[in-house]
């Protein structure tokens, strides 16, 4: 029964953020934030709360300079979209670990989450941002189809584009990018 309450309340939040997006879109705070900074406390707040994730990053940049690393957005947004890829990397992973990669790509920032778990049949990536759509393969891993859909509408809201590939039975890699000519614009 704590575990139905526990659904049950984690739905109930996603809507209300879902909501809350299109309702208040002049009233977000945001910041000058760093990725790499905000993917390790996503990562580091994510495998606190579920112990059996395992997640590796790495960096395909050889630049400390903040300014390139840097996006203006919501950090709790940001945050919470990140915790959702991350989370469904490791939940359809079937056991593998995870993989998180920031880069550049000509004039954007580039976050890839990757896994090598069930995947999304081709007739169905279509349809996976939808709210409370779920794959048919994904029947006995528990979700909502919220998260993807709230992740979707988070990255757009930061100007940003999410492109998902999958191969069914091998994985599913989403990539977020952050356009540099559009990262201040918030």
């Amino acid at each position: 029964m704590l575990e139905d309450i526990q659904s049950l309340s984690k739905l109930y939040n996603g809507l209300l953020e879902l909501a809350q997006i299109d309702l208040e879109n002049n009233k977000i705070t945001v910041t000058s934030l760093r990725l790499d900074e905000l993917r390790l406390g996503a990562i580091e707040e994510l495998t606190a709360a579920k112990r059996d994730y395992r997640i590796h990053f790495g960096y395909d940049m050889l630049t400390e300079d903040e300014e390139k690393l840097s996006v203006v957005g919501s950090e709790a947004l940001l945050k919470s979209a990140m915790i959702n890829l991350m989370d469904n990397a490791c939940k359809f992973s079937n056991g593998h670990p995870a993989t998180v990669t920031l880069s550049e790509e000509l004039d954007s920032l580039k976050i890839t989450f990757a896994d090598s778990g069930i995947g999304i049949a081709t007739e169905e990536l279509s349809r996976i941002r939808e709210p409370f759509y779920r794959a048919g393969n994904s029947a006995r891993i528990k979700g909502h189809g919220l998260g993807l859909s709230l992740t979707d509408k988070i990255i757009k809201w930061h100007e940003g584009i999410l492109q998902i590939e999958s191969v069914l039975h091998v994985g599913t890699t989403v990539i977020v990018l952050f356009p540099r000519n559009a990262i201040n614009a918030c």
